[in-house]
């Protein structure tokens, strides 16, 4: 398989999932982890189960440091770590994200990033919420979150003021780079940005290569690049200016058309920024190089 160095299947780390903006017609099991992410320092590692209960758990010797029974989220979740504060941890469950300081067990705030009535009111019906993205900025200054619900917030945390409150069609999965004036986001087939001072969305360029929504994206550590992964198994490496710099299919989709089996949870840039990695619906997790 084109640029993939290696796989391993790990059925622990893949929940049920299935088309961002297409009807959510099964729920995860209560068992399935929805979302997980080491701390800044690599000790600690957070997860979200389909039951509602988030973790954490010592990446050394897998003893519980913490643990907050939520209500059963809808069919995503997510979390992220501070990128400073070893100790702060933001997870989304159901419409709210909570952000804890976990050497404290105290929480510190909780926001209300879905919707009030916990629906997702979309074209194709009406689903329980999810938070499909919690994400800090570089400077932890900024915490932003994306619902299915196709509400993306912005929040200063020195105040837990709101600096932006939009609705994005199609979007909801979204990341930072560099420049913190704006948000890059999945939005239908293609990548956008979303301007943080007038919540205008702008498209990077023009999809040519895959058919399927994204589902999520990471930005890599020197700002120049963006991955997006979709529920049809695509992958593409996109330019900051909007330019496809590679692009791998891993499913043949007249074979597998199935969200299942396809999607892709999650996109990780290592720290280096030429190898990536990506977990998948079938419960394999790779690593690609992107310069080959």
């Amino acid at each position: 398989m084109r640029n993939v160095l290696f796989w391993v299947v790990i059925s622990l780390l893949v929940g049920m999932t299935a088309s961002v903006h297409a009807a959510p017609t099964l729920l995860p099991d209560a068992d399935a982890i929805l979302a997980v992410d080491w701390n800044a320092d690599g000790t600690q590692i957070a997860y979200v189960l389909g039951s509602g209960t988030v973790e954490v758990v010592d990446a050394q010797s897998g003893v519980t440091r913490f643990s907050f029974e939520g209500d059963p989220p809808g069919q995503w979740a997510a979390i992220d770590w501070h990128p400073l504060d070893n100790a702060i941890l933001a997870a989304g469950v159901g419409n709210q994200v909570y952000v804890w300081d976990i050497s404290t067990a105290q929480l510190l705030e909780t926001l209300q990033a879905g919707s009030p009535d916990n629906l997702a009111h979309l074209e194709s019906g009406v689903f329980p919420e999810s938070i499909y993205s919690v994400a800090w900025s570089p400077d932890g200054s900024r915490l932003a979150t994306g619902s299915l619900n196709e509400v993306v917030r912005v929040w200063d945390t020195s105040t837990w003021d709101m600096v932006l409150d939009t609705r994005v069609s199609q979007g909801g999965v979204i990341g930072w780079g560099l420049d913190t004036t704006k948000l890059y986001a999945g939005v239908a087939l293609s990548m956008a940005t979303i301007d943080l001072s007038t919540g205008q969305v702008r498209m990077l360029g023009p999809n040519t290569v895959q058919p399927g929504a994204i589902s999520t994206l990471d930005v890599s550590p020197d700002g120049t690049a963006i991955i997006d992964g979709t529920i049809l198994s695509d992958i593409t490496v996109w330019s900051i200016t909007g330019e496809i710099v590679l692009y791998i299919k891993i499913y043949d989709n007249d074979v597998t058309f199935d969200p299942l089996v396809t999607a892709i949870n999650m996109v990780r840039w290592h720290p280096g920024g030429v190898l990536f990695a990506t977990g998948g619906a079938d419960g394999t997790v790779r690593i690609w190089n992107s310069l080959t």
